[in-house]
């Protein structure tokens, strides 16, 4: 049997050895800054499974990466949430880190947890927002999840997901399906899909903000070109849909129909609604309940 994880400690080991290495390359700062000028500074932060990893490539170009120092950002989330980083720890270490990437374009969804942190660090900074409607995202994310291979239950990657979902939602009669799979409640999704998108939306001012759907990935070229004040012929566009989910499972239509769209419509209905007006939340679930 595998010892079991002590969270806090793998994460301060964890954040140590990153912060370790980042200082210790400190020298290479200043020269970057003269042979390697950025054209543009920015980061996408949509949630999974909405285009994080397509806006990386989209600008491949360019200094772009998707998830770098994944377990670290993790680690800090952690942290932060366990009340062991202030808001002055995760700036600078973002400052630091960021100094020693140099990124242009710097994507990762973990940035949903400190985009308030991300906008006073980086104040000229632009920031694209990939967004999916609630439905299709949490019904993508279900085929994610489930189609690849199983995370170890002892890792970082499974401390993400606690990072996330472990919300403190009990299983009602109509999870049962989500439990029997390993899932978390129905809630834990919706609510972070709401949380996440409503922190970027409120935290970032709108002049410094792009926001993509992720269906209109394939299109938005010109617009995000336009954004970064880039060439639309420096962007890679047959990467537009990357990452896509191995198989569809259709959690969803194991579920309780009603359930589904009261727990959504809970949780998600203003965002949702505001943004997606073409995809309010009973339409989509009925859709999804008719294939």
């Amino acid at each position: 049997m595998p010892t079991e994880l002590n969270p806090i400690e793998v994460s301060q080991k964890e954040l140590s050895k990153y912060s370790e290495l980042i200082r210790t390359n400190k020298y290479k700062y200043p020269l970057r800054r003269i042979v390697q000028k950025r054209k543009f500074h920015a980061f996408c932060l949509g949630t999974p499974k909405s285009g994080t990893h397509s806006v990386a490539n989209i600008l491949s170009n360019f200094r772009s990466y998707h998830e770098i120092n994944d377990t670290f950002i993790i680690a800090m989330i952690y942290l932060s949430k366990a009340g062991l980083l202030s808001d002055a720890d995760i700036k600078r270490e973002l400052s630091v880190r960021d100094r020693y990437n140099w990124l242009e374009m710097d994507s990762s969804h973990y940035y949903g947890q400190f985009p308030q942190q991300l906008i006073e660090t980086f104040a000229d900074a632009k920031f694209v927002l990939t967004i999916r409607d609630c439905v299709s995202w949490i019904d993508s994310w279900f085929n994610h999840q489930l189609a690849r291979d199983i995370q170890e239950k002892n890792s970082l990657y499974d401390l993400g997901r606690t990072n996330y979902y472990n919300r403190g939602f009990e299983y009602t009669k109509h999870d049962e399906p989500l439990r029997q799979r390993g899932l978390f409640p129905l809630a834990s999704y919706f609510q972070f899909w709401a949380e996440h998108n409503n922190n970027v939306l409120t935290s970032i001012p709108k002049e410094q903000l792009l926001i993509i759907k992720t269906k209109e990935l394939g299109s938005a070229s010109a617009k995000l070109a336009d954004f970064l004040d880039i060439e639309p012929k420096e962007l890679v566009t047959e990467k537009s849909h990357s990452f896509k989910a191995k198989e569809k499972l259709n959690i969803l239509q194991l579920l309780d129909k009603d359930f589904v769209i009261d727990t959504a419509t809970q949780y998600c209905e203003r965002i949702n609604n505001d943004v997606f007006p073409e995809a309010k939340i009973v339409d989509a679930i009925d859709k999804i309940f008719q294939k």
